[in-house]
C-alpha cells in the first residue's frame, strides 16, 4: 500500500491577526491534491489537529469538506483521520459510522461509548492483502481513566500504555498494521508553537515511542517539525505550513509511505510551499529596511545599540505582514556566543502554570504552596477541557 501521512493542518488559524484559510486552501487545492495523483496515493492518514480550535470558523469547515469530498468521491482515495488536541473530538467524530461506507474513517472523542470502535482496527485492502489501521485520537489521562476504568492518574505515558496496549491486542495476527496517534513522544523536537497537551503541575505530556512498536508504521501528529520519533517507522509528518516564527527554518512536507508485503516501510518527503513564507531577518535597522519588499510573514530582530524611532511603522510600509519586532541587546548580537532564537523559543514554551507561578511570586514575594499548585492544576485542566468541548 502506498499512503500519505499528514497532520496538523490547523484549518482556520489566525496568525497575528491574519486569517490563513486562503493560504491553506491554495496549499491543499493546488499542491496536496496534485501530490495524491502524482504519487498514486491509495489512502490518506491525517493524524489530528484538523482545525486550529474546537469551534472552527465556517470557512475552515467548508475547506475540509471540499478536500475530503474530492479525495473520497472524485478520486476514490480512502481517508483515515483522528481528532487532535486542538479539535473537538465529538464534533470531528460525528457521523463516523455512516461515513465509513464511503471510505472515510474518523475517530473523535475517547469515551465509554466509542472505546470499542477506537480499539478495533479498520481493515483496508491492498495488493498484498489486509492492512489493519488503528485510530487513536487525542486523549488526556482522565479520558482513559473514565472510558477504560483505568487508574493512570495524570500520567500521559501510563494512559497511552493502557490504550495502545489494548489496541495492539486487536491487531489480527500476521497482518500488516498502521497506527494514527496524536501525542508528544519523548525525545522529539518541539518548535515552541505546539499547544501544550497538559496543564498539570509536575505532570508530563511525554509518551514513550515503545508504545507504538507493535505497528508496522506509526503516523504521529502534534509536533510541527517532520521527524522520526525513536525509530524510523515512527514519524511526525509535520504541519501543513509554518505557524510560528520558531518554525521559520523548517521545511514543510507530507510523507509518502510505501508498505510492502512483509510490513516493511520506506518513506519519502514531498515538499509543500506556502503562498507566504514565514521568515526571521536579523541585522541593523537600515539594512533590514533596504531588503526587497515582500508579502511574507517576517519577524525582524534588530541589532541596533540605540532605540529606533517608529521602527514598526517604517518596516510595515515595505513588509505588510510584519510580525512582532524584537530588539536584541548588545550581548545578544550576531557576534555573541549565545544565539537569540533558542531564548525566544524557551519563552514561548513556558507553561501556564509557570507564568502564573512567577506572577504570584512577584505579587506576594512567596512561592506557590503545594496545595495552591494542586488547585491551580485542577483549574487549568478544567479550562482546557471546556475549551476542547466548546
Amino acid at each position: 500500500m502506498r499512503f500519505l501521512h499528514t497532520a496538523d493542518w490547523h484549518l482556520g488559524k489566525i496568525f497575528y491577526g491574519h486569517r490563513l484559510t486562503d493560504d491553506q486552501s491554495r496549499i491543499l487545492l493546488d499542491q496536496f491534491l496534485h501530490i495524491i495523483d502524482d504519487e498514486g496515493i491509495e489512502c490518506v492518514m491525517i493524524a489530528g489537529d484538523i482545525y486550529d480550535r474546537a469551534a472552527p470558523p465556517p470557512e475552515a469547515v467548508a475547506l475540509f469538506d471540499e478536500i475530503i469530498t474530492k479525495l473520497v468521491c472524485e478520486k476514490g482515495v480512502r481517508i483515515c483521520c483522528i481528532a487532535g488536541n486542538h479539535d473537538n473530538g465529538t464534533r470531528v467524530g460525528f457521523g463516523s459510522a455512516l461515513l465509513e461506507a464511503s471510505g472515510l474513517f474518523v475517530r473523535g472523542a475517547v469515551t465509554k461509548a466509542s472505546i470499542d470502535s477506537i480499539l478495533s482496527p479498520v481493515l483496508l485492502d491492498d495488493t498484498y492483502g489486509k492492512v489493519a489501521v488503528t485510530l487513536l485520537p487525542y486523549h488526556d489521562p482522565a479520558d482513559i481513566n473514565h472510558a477504560m476504568d483505568a487508574e493512570t492518574g495524570r500520567d500521559f505515558n501510563a494512559a497511552m500504555e493502557v490504550l495502545a496496549g489494548a489496541a495492539a491486542e486487536r491487531i489480527p495476527k500476521n497482518t500488516r498494521s498502521v497506527l494514527l496517534a496524536h501525542a508528544f513522544v519523548a525525545g522529539a523536537s518541539a518548535s515552541g508553537s505546539e499547544k501544550a497537551l497538559s496543564t498539570s503541575v509536575g505532570g508530563s505530556d511525554n509518551v514513550s515511542y515503545t508504545n507504538f512498536l507493535p505497528w508496522s508504521y506509526t503516523c504521529l501528529g502534534h509536533l510541527h517539525g517532520a521527524q522520526a520519533a525513536g525509530e524510523p517507522k515512527i514519524r511526525y509528518s509535520g504541519s501543513l505550513m509554518k505557524y510560528s516564527a520558531n518554525e521559520a527554518a523548517q521545511e514543510k512536507s507530507v510523507t509518502v509511505v510505501d508498505l510492502d508485503a512483509d510490513g516493511k516501510v520506506t518513506t519519502s518527503a514531498i515538499p509543500l510551499t506556502a503562498p507566504r513564507d514565514v521568515r526571521v531577518e536579523r541585522g541593523l535597522f537600515e539594512h533590514l529596511l533596504s531588503l526587497p519588499k515582500s508579502n511574507d510573514f517576517i519577524s525582524f530582530e534588530l541589532e541596533d545599540e540605540h532605540p529606533v524611532l517608529n521602527a514598526h511603522t517604517r518596516l510595515a510600509e515595505h513588509f505588510p505582514n510584519l510580525l512582532p519586532i524584537r530588539r536584541l541587546s548588545s550581548e545578544r548580537r550576531a557576534d555573541a556566543e549565545e544565539p537569540s532564537v533558542p531564548a525566544g523559543r524557551e519563552s514561548l514554551q513556558r507553561s501556564d502554570e509557570e507564568i502564573f507561578s512567577d506572577f504570584f511570586k512577584g505579587m506576594t514575594q512567596e512561592p506557590l504552596s503545594d496545595k495552591a499548585k494542586e488547585i491551580l492544576a485542577s483549574a487549568l485542566e478544567e479550562i482546557a477541557r471546556e475549551e476542547r468541548e466548546a
